[in-house]
């Protein structure tokens, strides 16, 4: 009876050690499994300095660029943005948050004003870990070109956002052509030098001219393949006694006060000489006319003393 007795209690105690065994087992994955969640949560609770997926800059180009800073705490769904422009920081700017699901029109989800120091926290509507659609932060400032930031928050969600935006490449430009050669063959002017032209009469070939000299009309220049005539290349070519012809870019233009005086009226000299003939020849006309009435007086003086006479 002992025996049994001894050999149930040991019976029994060993199935309350592997009892409480299992139970500590299962205590310890349950303890492993909430740390697991902890580790989790943390990992996706970050703050982070967002990677700009592209930056767009628009407004009048003689203004400088802002350049933002953007901290995203996906854990308090915080977007604090820093602005600067010129080397400095932008003080005041108008600064706004807007985000776009999948090709929906954006929403905006936050306006404010910067600080002294540029400085912006917009509050974001919703739980940042399931947002996939992309942000865009806009910052406006007087003076300055507008700014727009386009990014994504993968690293709320333990991923990494996308690469930065790049623009697909130009094609490549053709091959360019070989410079023209003076006196070229040629289908076209511009297969000709710039003073030359095309001329189809003098085919060398099926399809092909003879590139020749621009014909020259002395008073001008030859310029794409054409001749272009100035206005005047001397006084004569402006057709009138007022116009001269400026050389400088050979246009007529009027001629001086002075200029026109001589021309009508000759040089100082020769006016004196003209006015002196003429003070000479009215002085003659003077002087024929004092005779005639000398001679006129003394007829008419003979008459009254003679005309009682009697000649018989």
């Amino acid at each position: 009876m002992k025996g049994y007795n001894l050999k149930h209690y040991l019976h029994s105690s060993h199935s309350l050690e592997k009892s409480e065994l299992m139970k500590l087992l299962w205590v310890l994955q349950i303890k492993a499994f909430l740390f697991t969640l902890v580790i989790i949560s943390f990992c996706s609770a970050t703050t982070f300095t967002v990677t700009s997926y592209r930056v767009q800059n628009s407004g009048f180009d003689g203004y400088p660029n802002i350049s933002v800073t953007i901290v995203f705490d996906c854990d308090k769904g915080l977007v604090t943005t820093q602005a600067t422009g010129n080397g400095t920081w932008l003080a005041y700017q108008d600064s706004y948050l807007f985000y776009m699901d999948y090709g929906d029109a954006p929403i905006l989800m936050s306006s404010g004003k910067g600080d002294k120091n540029g400085k912006v926290i917009h509050k974001v509507s919703g739980n940042p870990s399931i947002m996939t659609g992309m942000f865009r932060l806009r910052t406006d400032k007087s003076g300055f070109r507008s700014n727009e930031v386009e990014f994504y928050i993968e690293e709320c969600r333990g991923g990494i956002s996308p690469a930065p935006f790049q623009p697909p490449s130009p094609p490549p430009p053709p091959p360019s052509k070989p410079a023209p050669v003076a006196g070229d063959n040629c289908t076209n002017n511009s297969e000709c030098i710039d003073s030359e032209y095309c001329n189809k009469t003098q085919n060398t070939g099926p399809g092909t001219g003879k590139c020749l000299p621009v014909a020259n009309q002395t008073c001008g220049y030859a310029t794409n393949h054409a001749w272009y005539s100035y206005e005047c290349c001397k006084d004569f070519d402006c057709g009138y006694l007022h116009l001269y012809c400026n050389l400088t870019d050979n246009m007529c233009r009027n001629k001086s006060t002075s200029e026109m005086d001589k021309l009508l009226n000759g040089t100082n000299e020769t006016r004196d000489l003209s006015e002196k003939n003429g003070n000479a020849s009215q002085d003659g006309k003077f002087c024929q006319g004092s005779s005639a009435m000398v001679f006129l007086l003394g007829a008419v003086i003979f008459y009254n003393d003679h005309k009682g006479d009697n000649y018989e």
